[in-house]
């Protein structure tokens, strides 16, 4: 009968593409950090540990798109290798390594010794490595990893020409109004876990810091994070039923709505709903309603007597991004300036 032990590997790139490597004194021949994994450990855990108990080198995995996330108490993916391989140790199969092998990136390069078994760590290139003594499935493996990273990488790049604005209309429009179209499991207050996103997301290659830049510099300010840096919602504009949490406030005694001029007949006899979203948004100027108004066709401005409404018993809301809402506005607090 064999013996099969768990092991996790990092096959580690620093920011010049050269690949971290210890010499293994036993075996005398140049390996990837990498070790057992220890009782009631996670794969994910340890390899980062033993590449650090190893080399002194912090690192953090590289994301594979085929993770899969999920939003659920009870269930949790883990990061996915980026192989999986079964090491004859003996050479006669009766003790085996079911070895995890991870790409991960260096977030600290200073090398320090730190393990007995191993007499040297350096840094190599490819080229390097081809010429290193070590196993011709290590080699393999890591001109494997070299690929997958520069095609990663090469696709990063390409995504990162999309337009903020095409990125901006596609988080609207998930975060707003259509989340099961990526299966993305959003609360009741409309926030989503940032990783789900990420890993549901196929049309673009997001990542962390592309979505913190949108969220940054997004012009109205659409989007908000949580204070902890892992969830995102829209600050409004809703269809879709949730609740925002927002309190009620008191608005200006003026405010104002932007819309086209062919819908200023129905308006003056119906009034402002909100159609397909949760509120009517009104705007604190006329600037801004205006720009709302082009998006529409020729603009026209409403003045809305928001303080004659709130005096009324009408509620109104402000969201993150300092919009006013309301749930309509009656024709008789609607005045047109022609």
């Amino acid at each position: 009968m064999s013996v099969n032990h768990f092991t996790a590997t990092g096959i580690v790139f620093n920011s010049a593409k050269q690949v971290l490597m210890i010499f293994h004194k036993k075996l005398q021949v140049w390996l990837p950090p990498g070790g057992h994994i220890e009782e009631n450990e996670l794969p994910d855990d340890a390899v980062l540990r033993e590449i650090f108990e190893e080399t002194g080198v912090k690192a953090e995995i590289l994301s594979n798109r085929q993770e899969l996330v999920l939003s659920d108490n009870d269930c949790r993916g883990l990061k996915r290798p980026f192989t999986v391989l079964l090491e004859n140790i003996e050479g006669d199969w009766s003790h085996n390594h079911i070895d995890m092998v991870y790409i991960c990136t260096a977030t600290s390069e200073e090398l320090t010794m730190q393990k007995s078994e191993a007499s040297d760590i350096g840094w190599f290139s490819i080229p390097q490595i081809r010429e290193l003594k070590t196993y011709e499935n290590v080699r393999q493996t890591i001109m494997k990893a070299t690929n997958y990273l520069f095609s990663y990488e090469n696709n990063l790049k390409r995504q990162t020409k999309i337009s903020p604005r095409k990125l901006s209309g596609y988080l609207s429009q998930t975060l707003r109004h259509h989340p099961e179209f990526i299966q993305l499991n959003m609360d009741e207050n409309g926030w989503v876990n940032i990783d789900e996103l990420i890993a549901k997301t196929t049309k673009y290659r997001l990542t962390i810091e592309v979505i913190k830049d949108i969220v940054k510099n997004n012009d109205k300010q659409r989007f908000k994070i949580s204070d902890d840096g892992k969830m995102i919602r829209a600050s409004q504009g809703h269809s879709i039923e949730i609740d925002l949490g927002l309190e009620c406030k008191t608005p200006p005694a003026i405010l104002y709505h932007g819309t086209a001029k062919r819908f200023l007949s129905s308006i003056m006899n119906e009034g402002l709903s909100p159609k397909r979203r949760n509120h009517v948004h009104l705007s604190l100027t006329e600037e801004t309603a205006i720009d709302v108004g082009k998006r529409h066709g020729e603009p026209i401005i409403l003045k809305i007597n928001s303080g004659k409404m709130h005096e009324d018993g009408i509620k109104f809301y402000l969201s993150d991004n300092n919009v006013w809402l309301v749930d309509s506005v009656p024709v008789e607090y609607i005045s047109c300036d022609l």
